[in-house]
């Protein structure tokens, strides 16, 4: 985990790590949905200036305001400008690209800097993602972005709403109530999880729309806050995304 205000959105851009334009007539879909995924059909190849993409593409993927765009400079007028010396990494930097003034520049995440260098988290950074230093000469602004209202209100609804499912789970069964006292093994709760998947499919599968869909989402929230009760008795271990996409089938 990273500790800083925009850390998870330096995770999201260190999964995508390695990332590269293809050679040839043929284009990486890897790279061609960060322009696909904020708007941007109409690219078709993957030479494409795709720094400010890369970035937007992180943004909106890890929660953060972001915006529809392929401008780097852009990234002037979105979050609030901060000293570099106030910079944390993740915070996103917008550097000279040419000379002074020129309508293009280059974005990306910051690593971190020293007194000749600003090391960057970005895309097409020698056509790939990486980490690349450039001259603090370049140096434009740091800029710091909050996260996207409408994305953290809806994942705040749903952490709320598998919470007052714990909270009737532990009304409900507890060491007054039942001998296990609430308590089960790996084992046994992903076997109470596949009995209420089993129920929702059933009712996917006999009953008619839109009744069944709205029936089978309160399944759903028993099944999550099944599982968030199996990792609070038994452990929740992190998921690493520094290598997604070397594990994009587990």
């Amino acid at each position: 985990m990273i500790h800083t205000p925009m850390g998870h959105a330096m995770q999201v851009a260190m999964s995508q790590y390695g990332i590269s334009e293809w050679t040839g007539i043929e284009h990486n879909p890897e790279v061609m949905k960060y322009y696909h995924d904020i708007g941007h059909d109409w690219v078709r190849d993957d030479e494409t200036a795709w720094c400010a993409a890369f970035a937007n593409w992180v943004l909106k993927v890890s929660g953060f305001a972001w915006q529809s765009t392929l401008n780097a400079k852009s990234f002037l007028d979105l979050g609030t400008a901060i000293p570099l010396e106030q910079a944390q990494s993740g915070d996103i930097i917008v550097l000279e690209r040419g000379k002074p003034g020129d309508p293009y520049g280059h974005v990306g995440f910051l690593s971190h800097y020293d007194e000749n260098a600003i090391y960057l988290l970005g895309g097409n950074q020698g056509n790939q993602v990486n980490v690349t230093g450039y001259s603090r000469q370049k140096f434009i602004s740091a800029q710091r972005v909050e996260p996207d209202p409408f994305f953290t209100d809806r994942r705040a609804q749903v952490y709320e709403a598998i919470n007052s499912e714990r909270t009737y789970q532990d009304m409900r069964w507890n060491e007054e109530t039942t001998e296990t006292g609430g308590k089960h093994s790996v084992t046994e709760w992903l076997v109470y999880a596949r009995d209420y998947i089993e129920e929702a499919l059933h009712f996917l599968s006999r009953d008619p729309d839109p009744q069944a869909t709205r029936k089978a989402k309160h399944w759903v929230r028993k099944i999550a806050a099944i599982c968030v009760a199996c990792m609070e008795q038994n452990g929740a271990p992190m998921r690493d995304i520094s290598d997604v996409n070397k594990t994009k089938s587990t």
